[in-house]
């Protein structure tokens, strides 16, 4: 249920880190998103998936308005801070960290995973969500859905500045 992965560096001992398998995360849900899970599948099976992604962006038009009236009149920096905060406090256990003159979101854990995982619209989303409330260039490096333990995302100053 658990999967160990060996990150090795050039000094110093390697790093150990685990992650829940898929048989894991079945395992560790509740049958209410085994239901919901099941639901999705099926509103995807009969071709209405439409649904979820109008869900979707209406939940990004929503989070948009909530980070973009918390990030206002911030320089870069603070921005990233506040957001890796505000993205905490909803159960993504973000890290931020400044790289030269970029950052870097890192969110060890995705409550959109299983959504994520039958309609990939939604990574990208987020990612558009970042770019515009940030004001800034937003790469994603790293995807749970896509068998990563993170999800990571490169932020830079727009223009290179």
């Amino acid at each position: 249920m658990i999967s160990r992965k060996i990150i090795k560096r050039d000094i110093g001992r390697p790093t150990y880190v685990f992650n829940l398998t898929e048989e894991g995360k079945l395992y560790f849900s509740n049958s209410d998103s085994l239901t919901l899970m099941e639901l999705l599948d099926y509103v995807k099976r009969e071709g209405k998936g439409d649904i979820v992604i109008r869900f979707l962006k209406d939940r990004y038009k929503i989070l948009y308005r909530e980070y973009k009236e918390k990030l206002d009149k911030k320089k870069l920096d603070e921005k990233v801070e506040v957001l890796g905060k505000l993205r905490t406090s909803t159960g993504y256990m973000a890290e931020v960290r400044k790289i030269g003159n970029s950052f870097e979101l890192i969110e060890f854990n995705c409550p959109i995973y299983r959504i994520a995982s039958l309609f990939g619209e939604a990574c990208s989303m987020e990612r558009e969500l970042f770019s515009k409330v940030l004001e800034a260039d937003v790469e994603n490096t790293h995807r749970q859905v896509n068998d990563s333990y993170l999800c990571r995302f490169i932020i830079r100053h727009r223009n290179g500045g």
